[in-house]
């Protein structure tokens, strides 16, 4: 008895490049981190500055390649959603 073929999920694998770019912003974070906790004082605190960057811009780069992946797809509210999210973002690095 030869069972059905599973057809292909074209979804399988839509998030790829998203999922790279958060495993390589928590791997960095977590080197950053590290390297901080052993450096000289005076590298300590560049070192913490760039970790921090790093943590401020992972979820901000999530957030910018949804909102593309939602502007293509014609998706409108959420890409709205996105765009009041990166909105409130600015205006609390600007205060």
């Amino acid at each position: 008895m030869t069972s059905p073929s599973i057809p292909d999920d074209p979804r399988l694998g839509r998030q790829r490049v998203l999922a790279t770019y958060l495993r390589v912003c928590l791997a960095s974070t977590l080197v950053l981190a590290a390297v901080a906790s052993v450096a000289p004082e005076e590298w300590s605190h560049r070192i913490g500055r760039a970790m921090l960057v790093v943590l401020i811009a992972a979820p901000v780069g999530r957030v910018l390649w949804l909102l593309v992946r939602w502007l293509r797809r014609g998706d409108r509210r959420f890409a709205l959603a996105a765009v009041a999210l990166l909105a409130v973002m600015s205006v609390a690095l600007i205060l």
